[in-house]
């Protein structure tokens, strides 16, 4: 069964695609909360991460080419 889940925010990221080398892309992010990282993205300069609903804060983020370049930056939640 597929439902609507308010248990979790979520947030759009964005980098220069340019930057990075290949299809994919893979997303850290240094956070010693619940905060989701993503593997094999498209590198299309957009991702979505998740957080606890009740975070609030800063996370810092690193964007890596599949096959090199690397992006980061902290964004406030």
């Amino acid at each position: 069964m597929v439902a609507l889940s308010f248990d979790r925010k979520a947030v759009e990221i964005t980098w220069d695609a340019a930057a990075l080398h290949g299809d994919t892309v893979s997303i850290k992010t240094e956070s010693d909360n619940d905060v989701s990282g993503r593997n094999d993205v498209q590198n299309d300069g957009r991702a979505t991460l998740t957080y606890p609903n009740d975070f609030t804060g800063t996370t810092l983020v690193t964007v890596t080419g599949s096959e090199g370049g690397v992006e980061e930056g902290s964004i406030s939640v």
